[in-house]
């Protein structure tokens, strides 16, 4: 599904939820002022920044409101994450709110509709050249929790352009592989299979760049050399 058609599904299958009666009453006087509240419902959904937000998500339902006003922004939330510069991308406690409100308990068209969304935002990030490295580990990481790795993995082993080796090298670069943990040793036997070390040995010779041959060398010799 297009990134597009998966941020609609979010705004259309959530729409039924609305911030009822006053909000005031369902949070925490202590925690949240009344110029809180102003912010939040300052706008449309669809118009509301991260700024308008950041209190909501680090608050939602434990002192700023119930289960339905969170799915009332949930769309907007998700859909923030697209901008490079947003925050509740790789923010653990905003996402944490999933579990915590009990996602997996929610209507079946609820819970596949944000899986959907994290796999449409996982290819866009893959494919857009754009994409930065934060980007890239927070979305893992994210879609790990709450889709699973190995969806994840088939999805980037999909996306073969030489961006996308790119990110995985990076990930290797910038990851320590002596973790020894189930995600790692998953990762790196992923890492470490024929088409990905095809991918980058590829990349090694089609590049005129000496120092990223040089990281490509060092990386295909990481992989290479990985035991689980």
């Amino acid at each position: 599904m297009k990134l597009k058609e998966a941020t609609e599904k979010l705004y259309n299958v959530f729409g039924k939820y609305y911030v009822e009666g006053n909000i005031r009453e369902r949070s925490c006087h202590c925690c949240v002022s009344n110029e809180d509240i102003k912010e939040l419902l300052s706008k449309p959904l669809r118009k509301l920044e991260e700024k308008d937000l950041k209190h909501f998500m680090f608050s939602a339902i434990s002192t700023f409101g119930d289960v339905q006003d969170y799915k009332h922004f949930l769309p907007r939330i998700l859909e923030l994450m697209q901008n490079e510069e947003c925050e509740f991308i790789d923010d653990f406690i905003i996402f944490e709110k999933l579990n915590y409100s009990e996602w997996e308990t929610w209507d079946l068209l609820e819970i596949e509709t944000i899986e959907s969304y994290f796999l449409s935002l996982w290819t866009h990030l893959l494919s857009d050249e754009k994409t930065s490295f934060r980007q890239l580990n927070s979305m893992l990481e994210i879609i790990s929790k709450y889709v699973g790795l190995n969806k994840a993995l088939t999805i980037w082993d999909m996306y073969c352009s030489n961006q996308s080796v790119l990110f995985i090298v990076d990930f290797i670069w910038n990851s320590n592989q002596f973790i020894n943990d189930e995600k790692t040793d998953k990762l790196y036997y992923w890492f470490s299979t024929s088409s990905i070390k095809d991918k980058i040995q590829n990349l090694f010779f089609t590049t005129e760049d000496k120092y990223l041959a040089s990281k490509l060398s060092i990386v295909y010799t990481i992989i290479e050399n990985y035991k689980t």
